[in-house]
């Protein structure tokens, strides 16, 4: 599938995008196909959500004998020479950790986005995107954290809940 833009829009390289000035404001840049998108700091119910996911999915995939670990931002996954991502929270394991280069990750076993009200995105609180790779069997009650963790949490249709 090929990816295009508006012509309006500029598009950056891998390169130009890494020599970008950090935003003053601490907002989050990512690099999608080439095109730059500028998300804002979190806010307190963005960084509780993802400490809670963090500490629940670390004991999900614990119980279910899975070797890795849970990586917070700033820890990227870049795809290609115009993709570079920063999931808020990515579980790497051991055997695909030791697939690739570790100075250049280009994906993960689990992959959350937490969207924050902040965002204009949900404005009853917080939504989580999960996505996990079909390698990685979980059996079920490794997905309730997701459904404990707040109740402010919504969850999108097609979501693994």
């Amino acid at each position: 599938m090929v990816v295009t833009t508006s012509p309006l829009v500029k598009t950056y390289t891998l390169q130009e995008f890494w020599e970008l000035p950090e935003p003053p404001d601490g907002s989050k840049l990512e690099l999608i196909k080439g095109v730059l998108y500028m998300t804002p700091p979190p806010d307190y119910p963005h960084n509780q959500n993802a400490a809670d996911l963090h500490d629940q999915l670390g004991e999900a995939l614990k119980k279910c004998g899975y070797r890795g670990q849970i990586f917070f931002p700033r820890t990227a996954i870049w795809i290609d020479d115009d993709t570079y991502l920063e999931p808020d929270l990515i579980y790497l394991s051991d055997e695909l950790k030791a697939q690739m280069d570790p100075h250049h990750w280009t994906r993960a076993d689990i992959v959350v986005e937490i969207m924050s009200s902040s965002q204009n995105w949900d404005p009853s609180g917080c939504s989580v995107f999960l996505t996990v790779r079909s390698s990685l069997l979980l059996p079920a009650y490794a997905f309730l954290w997701l459904q404990s963790i707040a109740s402010s949490m919504t969850y999108p249709s097609g979501s693994a809940t």
